[in-house]
């Protein structure tokens, strides 16, 4: 009603500014950029403010930030990590553009109430609903890493994403996409050392933030 109102009023109302999670939770800096206006300066972030589609949020060197979506995922994100968060139709969607996230609704999967979570990187489409996971993009390289803690994602390279079998990644296995190979490498199970191992290389940027 409000919204009609508002409507006749000829006023606009912009899907892209409502509010697609929260912070709760800052180690250092985090900010946001505005992309409509991007002579306004970076704006810093605290505990219990929003997040807003439509912005672009980074973390700066030796910093972290936990965002919970309104489905009640949490992502915990690494230092020196850029991403946008939008709010699509029936799931959110994180465009990482740097840097490590850690996704975590495994509660949710244990109660049944987890909705569609698509991570996305230049080349890598990651669609999951539940679980815990890491995701690694350095743009760099071209290169996209995931493991996955519980639960499965699928992984599929964006281009080809709608002719192409996604791969599928259990809890346990870890997979990791190129560019330059164009499909993702088949997700590999590990023994306790090597997933200790992966786990160091890939929370790198989130220890280094604890630090």
């Amino acid at each position: 009603m409000l919204l009609k109102i508002l409507a006749l009023a000829g006023l606009v109302i912009s899907t892209s500014a409502l509010a697609a999670g929260k912070v709760t939770f800052v180690k250092g800096e985090f900010s946001c950029l505005n992309l409509k206006n991007k002579n306004k300066a970076a704006q810093s972030l605290k505990s219990g403010d929003k997040i807003l589609a439509g912005r672009s949020y980074y973390t700066h060197d030796l910093s972290q930030a936990v965002v919970k979506l309104p489905d009640g995922a949490w992502i915990r994100i690494g230092s020196d990590t850029k991403f946008e968060l939008k709010k699509e139709k029936e799931y959110y969607t994180v465009l990482l553009q740097t840097g490590t996230v850690r996704v975590m609704f495994a509660q949710n999967l244990q109660k049944g109430k987890t909705k569609r979570l698509v991570i996305r990187t230049q080349e890598a489409w990651i669609d999951t609903a539940g679980g815990k996971f890491t995701v690694t993009y350095m743009p760099i390289f071209e290169h996209t890493s995931v493991y996955v803690d519980k639960g499965l994602v699928q992984v599929s390279p964006v281009a080809d994403r709608a002719v192409k079998i996604p791969e599928t990644v259990h809890g346990g296995e870890f997979s990791e996409l190129l560019k330059s190979e164009g499909t993702p490498r088949s997700a590999q199970a590990m023994s306790e050392r090597q997933q200790q191992m992966l786990k160091t290389l890939m929370f790198a940027q989130l220890k280094k933030s604890k630090d």
